[in-house]
């Protein structure tokens, strides 16, 4: 699967400001929305923060087929915890307001975008949908359990992708799920990875 025609969403003019850009590069955005105008069953995000990336991921939905982008967070359910993927304790994903901004930075794709509140091992156990783009961005310490609680919702031929591959813990579990020959194909952009289901 190769990211060379990457769409460019009519959106882009006013998604390429939004905040934070720091959280994810311009280059990883438009190849999320990319993959996601292929989806024909469904896609789930885990870790949505202020909604950047819900927001391409929904662009690139409605330039394909329109499938709905499940958005699964804590926001500010979760206290304060320690990412053992960036190394320190983390506030910000949960601070008064995060959720106001997803809501409002996914508003005009409203029709696509379903916000889940709570831990996604949690959701998983109750999500009975098929997806064909799973793409793994929340505790960057337990991509690897984001990955086994998700991964049997993934179509045959669909997309798993991990971002912050640049973290010591996100590049061990993918390593380990490389080992497992359970995806082909892999991609790298920026600080995203990703590989199709076999």
């Amino acid at each position: 699967m190769e990211s060379e025609n990457i769409l460019i969403p009519p959106e882009y003019a006013v998604l390429k400001y939004l905040d934070p850009p720091i959280n994810l590069w311009m280059n990883e955005a438009v190849t999320l929305c990319w993959l996601a105008s292929m989806a024909e069953y469904g896609i789930v995000e885990i870790g949505a923060y202020k909604g950047k990336s819900a927001a391409f991921l929904a662009s690139g939905s409605r330039l394909g087929q329109g499938v709905p982008v499940y958005c699964v967070d804590t926001w500010e359910t979760r206290p304060p915890f320690r990412d053992e993927g960036i190394g320190h304790r983390v506030r910000a994903y949960s601070a008064d307001g995060v959720y106001d901004t997803f809501c409002a930075v996914t508003a005009p794709f409203g029709d696509l975008v379903r916000p889940l509140k709570g831990y996604s091992i949690d959701i998983a156990q109750r999500f009975d949908s098929t997806i064909d783009l799973l793409f793994i961005d929340g505790d960057h310490g337990a991509a690897g359990e984001d990955f086994e609680a998700w991964f049997r919702r993934v179509a045959k031929g669909g997309v798993v992708a991990f971002h912050d591959i640049d973290l010591k813990a996100v590049r061990r579990d993918v390593r380990a799920i490389k080992k497992r020959r359970l995806l082909k194909d892999w991609q790298t952009v920026g600080r995203l990875i990703y590989g199709v289901k076999r």
